[in-house]
């Protein structure tokens, strides 16, 4: 998955979500270096499939408030393949 978002831009990091079973919860997030990258990425990656799965990629934290914090320390992008 991380491959799958590197290839938008540089990413600084990248965490996918599991259950106490240790299995996929099918969320995840990405920090992208740039508000520039973090924008290619999400036409380029919203309702792309990888690995049978359908992705859902949007800006997490709208608010301008928090939208200026992580543009500070690099765009977040939420992700929920198949949901």
């Amino acid at each position: 998955w991380r491959t799958v978002f590197g290839s938008k831009g540089s990413v600084r990091s990248f965490y996918l979500q599991h259950d106490k079973g240790g299995g996929p919860k099918g969320q995840g997030y990405c920090v992208y270096r740039t508000l520039e990258e973090a924008q290619r990425a999400i036409p380029e990656l919203d309702r792309a499939e990888v690995d049978g799965c359908i992705l859902h990629v949007w800006l997490a934290g709208t608010e301008l408030k928090q939208l200026r914090r992580l543009v500070r320390r690099g765009l977040t992008l939420a992700s929920s393949p198949g949901g």
